[in-house]
């Protein structure tokens, strides 16, 4: 009732009241913001300490995508996918076509077969596998 607001023990009912969700908000508000620091600091270290002698230049990417580069993520997609689909009768020649062009169009130049054997036309090209960094 509006004539009982005034009342001190209404004021200290409410007073507590509000001191409890003003905690649960300061914890909740703490770890959020502490949490969007810390990715935020993570991001911002990698660039300065992913040398690019030392790690190469995926070496970021890597990071993004669990230790693989993109390159590297289609290229065994597409190589799944053919084996998967390859005893579809009709099917399974037109993917296998069109996830080979694919792996031709990902794979043309890239060289750092860290992880997965190269195809056969990266090795033709003369892109194969790069050698191993001396620390």
């Amino acid at each position: 009732p509006e004539r009982l607001r005034g009342h001190p023990s209404v004021q200290e009912y409410l007073a507590r009241k509000q001191q409890v969700y003003r905690i649960y908000f300061s914890i909740w508000e703490k770890t959020f913001v502490d949490l969007q620091e810390m990715i935020i600091g993570n991001f911002e270290r990698m660039g300065s300490t992913l040398a690019t002698a030392t790690y190469r230049n995926e070496a970021f990417s890597r990071m993004l995508f669990g230790g693989f580069t993109p390159t590297e993520l289609l290229y065994s997609g597409a190589e799944a996918l053919k084996a998967k689909t390859g005893r579809i009768p009709f099917a399974g020649p037109v993917i296998a076509g069109i996830a080979n062009a694919c792996e031709r169009l990902v794979t043309r130049d890239y060289t750092s077969w860290d992880k997965l054997k190269p195809p056969a036309n990266a090795i033709r090209s003369g892109t194969g596998p790069t050698p191993p960094i001396e620390h």
